[in-house]
């Protein structure tokens, strides 16, 4: 995908070790469940709903990040000069980004007929294509 979109100097791959270690070393603090449970609580629903109206004044792009955090997790300060902020998700949701699956299609192909309407690369290329159109200020190569 980082190919499709040109972008491959952008991906920095970290082993799941490195960013278990990382969500280990976090501040308790900031180890709690997702603000969504938190606010979730009975008790704090008064809180949630103030936030919800300071939340409606918020501009799209900041809407957009503070949703992914209340939904996801956190975001701690990087150790890179390139980027603000990196997400570390809970360590279940880790869990759940790391499992590995092989799904055979044979027995849908051979008792319902299934094919697949494109091939990886041609869902790749759609996928791309999408991308580009949706969000291309965030994604386009930056001039340096």
């Amino acid at each position: 995908l980082a190919r499709s979109l040109e972008r491959e100097d952008s991906i920095r791959l970290i082993p799941y070790d490195e960013i278990n270690r990382r969500i280990r070393g976090t501040d308790r603090l900031l180890s709690l469940p997702t603000p969504k449970r938190v606010l979730d609580y009975p008790p704090l629903r008064p809180l949630r709903q103030a936030l919800l109206s300071l939340y409606d004044l918020l501009g799209d792009n900041l809407k957009t990040k503070a949703r992914y955090f209340y939904e996801q997790g956190r975001l701690l300060p990087s150790h890179s000069t390139e980027s603000p902020s990196e997400f570390l998700p809970q360590k279940r949701l880790l869990d759940l980004y790391a499992a590995k699956c092989l799904i055979q299609i044979n027995k849908a192909r051979r008792i319902l007929g299934y094919q697949p309407e494109f091939t990886l690369k041609r869902g790749i290329e759609i996928t791309a294509r999408y991308l580009r159109w949706a969000h291309g200020h965030r994604i386009a190569k930056h001039n340096n």
